[in-house]
């Protein structure tokens, strides 16, 4: 889907930058040290962001896409999450209440279980 997308606004000329991003929400209840139960209320989800050249992303084979996809996604092992927690505590709320957490071009969502 990314590659499709960004070949389609390379080819519409909608896209005016060098890099583009992938975004894509990760359930982080099985990443945590101590995982978050199934049941547990609420949501509790990061977004890995993999970003490659506009030029690079449409050439290169789909594979290596899902490749860096997958090394983002890896990414997120406790450290990167609990550090993600603190920033978010230091923020204040009104700021939160403004801000743009999705920050990708293209992002992937699936709300079913």
């Amino acid at each position: 889907l990314w590659i499709s997308l960004t070949k389609a606004r390379v080819s519409t000329k909608s896209i005016f930058k060098k890099t583009t991003r992938c975004s894509i929400p990760i359930n982080l209840r099985s990443k945590l040290d101590l995982p978050l139960l199934q049941n547990y209320f609420g949501n509790s989800v990061l977004f890995a962001h993999a970003e490659e050249e506009v030029e690079t992303l449409i050439s290169q084979p789909p594979w290596k896409s899902a490749l860096k996809i997958r090394q983002e996604i890896n990414k997120l092992g406790q450290e990167k999450i609990m550090g993600q927690v603190a920033w978010l505590e230091s923020l204040e709320e009104i700021f939160l209440q403004n801000l743009d957490f999705l920050g990708g071009d293209f992002v992937v969502s699936n709300w079913s279980s």
